[in-house]
């Protein structure tokens, strides 16, 4: 689903300011770098202008990213654009809040 929903192109900035291309990041999920167990929404923000969109998402997220596990405080701002099969997210920046 992730596949979908994200854009070929789509530039993807985590909490460490590392950026991943979309493949790059679902790789690292599929080798088990990245495992996400749950996630609690704390605030959900959507401004739709046209066929563009802008997200602000806060959730208590429960990772183990790197052999790291935590709860991670996590604040994603994240661009999306409507295509003709539907919405796509563009970027992403994650950050702690």
């Amino acid at each position: 689903m992730l596949d979908q929903v994200i854009a070929p192109n789509a530039k993807l900035v985590h909490i460490t300011g590392t950026v991943q291309s979309k493949a790059e990041w679902l790789q690292q999920i599929r080798l088990g770098r990245m495992h996400y167990f749950s996630s609690h929404e704390v605030l959900f923000q959507v401004v739709v202008k046209g066929k563009q969109a802008q997200v602000v998402m806060r959730n208590e997220l429960d990772a183990r990213i790197y052999g790291f596990r935590n709860t991670w405080p996590l604040q994603s701002k994240v661009e999306l654009v409507k295509g003709p099969h539907g919405w796509q997210i563009i970027a992403s920046h994650a950050s702690m809040y």
